[in-house]
This record gives C-alpha cells, sequence and structure tokens, in this order.
C-alpha cells in the first residue's frame, strides 16, 4: 500500500503540470485529448513495469521467499496491477477537478477507502454479514493484497503459530480450527 500511496502522490503534481501544458496546446491546436492519454498510458506502463520488477527483485530476495517463475510472475502481475491503480487513478482525479488540492482530496478518500475495506484496518471476517462487504468486495486493493499473499504464500509448508490470546488465535479457536 506504501508504493501505491508513492504513487499516486506522486503523479499528481506531475499530472496537474502535463494538464495545464495540454491546455496550452490544445488552444493552440497542436494537441487533442486522444493523443495526450495515448501518450501518458504509454509512458506511464514503463515506468510502472520497470518499477515493479525493482520492487519485486528488492522484496522478494530480502523476504527469504521461496523463487520461482510462477511465482515471480504472479506476485510481479499483482504488484505491477496494484501500481497501475494507483497511478491511473491519480491521473484520473486530476483530470476531473479543477486544481491540485481537490485531486489531492480525493486521492486522500481513495488511499482511506483502500485501507479501511481491502482489509487493513477492518478484517474482512469483521465485515461478513455486515453491509461493509460490499466495500470489501468492490475495492480493488483487496484483490491485489490476496494475490500478492497467495503468490507469495503458495506451496509454504511452514506452520505458523497462534500467539495465544491475540486475534488471530482467538478467530481460530471461535472456527472451531484450534483447541
Amino acid at each position: 500500500i506504501i508504493v501505491g500511496i508513492m504513487s499516486i502522490v506522486s503523479v499528481l503534481p506531475v499530472m496537474t503540470w502535463i494538464r495545464d501544458m495540454f491546455y496550452r496546446h490544445e488552444d493552440a491546436g497542436m494537441y487533442d485529448s486522444l493523443s495526450l492519454g495515448f501518450a501518458l498510458g504509454t509512458a506511464e506502463q514503463w515506468f510502472i513495469a520497470s518499477s515493479a520488477a525493482l520492487f519485486c527483485l528488492v522484496f522478494l530476495s530480502a523476504g527469504g521467499f521461496a523463487w520461482g517463475p510462477v511465482k515471480v510472475m504472479a506476485f510481479y502481475g499483482f504488484f505491477t496491477f496494484n501500481s497501475a491503480l494507483f497511478s491511473y487513478f491519480g491521473q484520473f482525479f486530476v483530470s476531473v477537478v479543477k486544481d491540485a488540492k481537490a485531486a489531492m482530496i480525493l486521492a486522500g478518500v481513495y488511499i482511506g477507502i483502500n485501507n479501511l475495506f481491502a482489509g487493513l484496518i477492518i478484517l474482512p471476517q469483521q465485515m461478513i454479514g455486515t453491509p461493509y462487504v460490499v466495500t470489501y468486495y468492490i475495492t480493488p486493493v483487496h484483490y491485489v493484497f490476496e494475490g500478492e499473499i497467495a503468490s507469495i504464500m503458495d506451496n509454504d509448508q511452514r506452520n505458523v503459530t497462534a500467539t495465544p490470546n491475540s486475534a488471530f488465535y482467538d478467530f481460530l479457536i471461535a472456527e472451531g480450527k484450534c483447541y
């Protein structure tokens, strides 16, 4: 989530400058919105792909996770999707509001909703059976987190020990999975 926040915050000032430049060039008859959209999408794809590759290389090496082509590509795919979500939503926010301050407010709301309902603050088991379950399932970052964790932990046979009196331990007892 931190890399996503950095992506959305770093794209806002750049996109604001590009939007202002676009308005000047559009008034002069030099560019249209289709050419700018194509240029932004193409340029952003290379940045997202290279930064995701660098992050995955460092993270998987430092984390001591098992390497395999399927695991690495799955984690890379989900992480790239996460970076793209935040970058493109940042571009969207700048393009739909008048100034950078309003775009930053929208970005803050987007980050807050993702943190709150993706399972980071409100745990998924606390949302099941409540109206919040809808927000859990429509929050795109929730799928990214599940994919990243599933791709890293696939075929990992290490035992996980629940600490007594922890929330995880109490959940396992309540579900009848631990005695």
